[in-house]
């Protein structure tokens, strides 16, 4: 399991740091867990997948401590899944860079996916999750992309359900899977049925785990971003903001696969 196994590897790393679960909250676009170590604080973010949520009964009582995390990763209860997803990245991101671990991987900053990837034009992409911005780039590269989503609102006729996704996936060269799709718990099952050619990319601000295991899973990329203003974003998602507010606050940064760099 992507999440457990991630986990174990942190914690192997972190046991020594005297973490701390800081603060926790559920915005209406994002959540968020802040955590603190010997060697400052990190903000971990994740999509909270408001429809999905907004009408269940079963929240978190408290945040948890550090020692609670798997407990949280391991509930059926989406609402305590989506807490303990925001302070594994939480909990990356201080591995990465409060540690100074980023430097042990093919990273790059302040560069977009789609020219470090890059994509051909006369390709076909294959998005997994509405992500407009990778949809606005792939356009300017004329790139034929589709689109599988959830919500029934954005249907239309590039843009299927996601039932419609191992079919989709078969003549892509690259499949771009939104980071919600920790969230929503469709990772491990999209990685499971992904052909071995395409391309495959975890990209957006839920995307912020350490690679490693995403790595062994299949994954060829990661793109997210360090949240450089902890304040200001944690105040940014009580107030209901979303990615466009963050991204001000936040650097963009690219991982590579070094065994698929491709």
């Amino acid at each position: 399991m992507v999440l457990l196994s991630t986990l174990n590897r942190i914690m192997k790393t972190l046991n020594e740091d005297k973490i701390i679960v800081k603060d926790l909250c559920y915005g209406i676009r994002y959540t968020y867990a802040l955590v603190e170590g010997v060697y400052g604080r990190s903000l971990g973010i994740v999509y909270t997948n408001i429809s999905e949520v907004a009408n269940y009964r079963v929240f978190p009582s408290k945040i948890p401590e550090y020692h609670e995390i798997k407990e949280f990763l391991s509930s059926l209860h989406i609402t305590e899944r989506i807490a303990g997803i925001s302070v594994l990245n939480a909990l990356s991101q201080y591995y990465l860079f409060k540690k100074n671990m980023y430097k042990q991987y093919r990273i790059f900053f302040n560069k977009d996916i789609i020219d470090i990837v890059d994509v051909k034009p006369g390709s076909i992409a294959l998005l997994i999750g509405f992500i407009k911005p990778i949809a606005r780039r792939l356009e300017e590269k004329h790139v034929e992309y589709r689109v599988v989503e959830r919500n029934p609102v954005l249907y239309g006729e590039r843009v299927y359900h996601d039932s419609m996704v191992k079919e989709l996936a078969r003549d892509s060269d690259y499949i771009f899977i939104s980071g919600a799709s920790l969230s929503t718990n469709t990772l491990e099952y999209i990685l499971s049925i992904m052909p071995s050619r395409p391309v495959k990319i975890l990209v957006g601000p839920s995307a912020q785990l350490i690679p490693d295991i995403l790595f062994e899973k299949g994954i060829d990329y990661v793109a997210s971003i360090r949240i450089d203003n902890e304040n200001e974003v944690m105040k940014l998602i009580k107030l209901g903001h979303g990615t466009h507010s963050i991204m001000r606050c936040s650097t963009k940064y690219v991982i590579a696969n070094p065994r698929n760099h491709r």
